[in-house]
């Protein structure tokens, strides 16, 4: 038994020893980005970073990208921006930031590989 602010709270375990989990709180009230908005949200971080890091390139595309999900066909024009992106050698999948040993690269590239992930898992485009 546990107690908190005064009372005594009994925890429960189950049989391998792990506490039971927390009951379900309501999520009334909370808002939950659309998909649309993570999507907005992901390609203003990735056209940051190819800023920051004077990327002329592929923030063309980017841009294209964020600006096409203000259109009637948003989702879908954006998708195809970002997926023709990635076609091919020398696509944008094969962009990286470089740094003087692998340790530093892998480091510099971390936030860019998990915005790319995201995008193509909330895009819906398979490997």
């Amino acid at each position: 038994m546990e107690e908190v602010e005064g009372e005594r709270m009994e925890r429960e375990f189950m049989t391998d020893g792990r506490m039971r989990p927390e009951p379900d709180i309501p999520d009334e009230g909370l808002v939950v980005p659309s998909n649309e908005a993570s999507i907005e949200e992901l390609l203003r971080q990735l056209e940051s970073l190819l800023r920051a890091r004077g990327e002329q390139n592929w923030l063309r595309g980017v841009t294209a990208a964020r600006a096409a999900l203000a259109s009637a066909e948003g989702m879908e024009d954006a998708r195809s921006i970002y997926a023709s992106m990635n076609r091919g050698a020398g696509s944008f999948a094969d962009y990286n930031v470089w740094g003087e040993d692998f340790d530093e690269r892998v480091e510099l590239n971390q936030p860019l590989d998990r915005i790319r992930a995201d995008l193509w898992q909330r895009f819906g485009l398979a490997r």
